[in-house]
């Protein structure tokens, strides 16, 4: 299920093998919370069903209280992209709490704070998770977004370099192209793009990354031709938090985006708190 996330294969020919195995092993044990946790990110990632994404997580979670994935993902996929801010903070720090040592869940504990509007606090989580281990590249990119989210972009591009100096992650290499667009570095950000295309020829690599890059070029066309590309091939570990994204925020209100936005997550259902 995780492979697309980690650049390990094509949304659509990974996940519904996850699915099929999942079923398959509640056909033996109906009472799996992974099994089922599963299931939930198939629906939030590949279906963009939110609700029953937020129906099987919360099963989970009751058949397994003590379920770190179930708590994590279940804020990540549904709470943070559907707006339940709140939640979202509350299930990340449960996640953390049966799993401290998780260097994934501490980083998205920092983004729990910053789509809680509280930045210091996402800040100190992401440099304590840095801390822990300062080659976990994620980390050292939230932490880039979480400092341009500050209006230091200088500071932040730094971040994107040490993240793209450390994994082969196309995201990580389209978050450095935008900034260095942002920057007016642009034959640094188009090499980056060119660099991006050449891997599309060889193996997955999400649109998302070539979106984001195309940002730093500004060119809107391109960049919304590749969003509406990657919401085709059920990435929705990219694009699932579509409506709260950082990085996409100077698209809001085109006509294009605000329409895929709208396959995405409805906007029914952006903000709706759980009960």
């Amino acid at each position: 299920m995780t492979l697309p996330a980690y650049d390990g294969g094509a949304p659509t020919k990974c996940t519904p093998q996850a699915k099929a195995f999942a079923v398959k092993a509640l056909s033996l044990n109906e009472d799996l919370s992974d099994a089922v946790a599963v299931l939930g990110a198939v629906k939030a990632e590949y279906e963009f069903d939110f609700p029953g994404a937020r129906t099987q997580y919360e099963r989970a979670i009751q058949l397994d209280p003590n379920d770190a994935t179930a708590h994590h993902w279940f804020a990540a996929d549904v709470l943070a992209s559907a707006g339940d801010h709140a939640r979202e903070l509350a299930e990340m720090k449960r996640a953390l709490e049966l799993d401290p040592l998780s260097l994934v869940i501490n980083t998205n504990l920092g983004h729990a704070y910053l789509h809680n509007g509280r930045l210091d606090d996402a800040i100190a989580q992401f440099q304590k998770t840095i801390e822990m281990d300062p080659h976990f590249y994620f980390a050292q990119s939230s932490y880039g977004v979480a400092l341009e989210v500050q209006g230091k972009l200088p500071e932040a591009t730094v971040q994107y370099e040490k993240a793209a100096a450390m994994s082969d992650d196309p995201v990580a290499l389209g978050m450095l192209a935008r900034a260095y667009g942002i920057a007016g570095r642009k034959n640094e950000a188009r090499q980056i793009f060119d660099k991006l295309l050449q891997l599309r020829d060889q193996k997955y690599t999400a649109a998302y990354s070539l979106a984001i890059a195309a940002l730093g070029l500004r060119d809107r066309n391109k960049v919304l031709n590749w969003l509406e590309k990657g919401y085709r091939e059920r990435d929705g570990n990219n694009l699932n938090q579509i409506r709260i994204d950082p990085l996409l925020a100077s698209l809001r209100g085109d006509p294009r985006f605000e329409a895929l936005a709208e396959n995405i997550v409805p906007a029914r259902e952006f903000g709706a708190s759980s009960k």
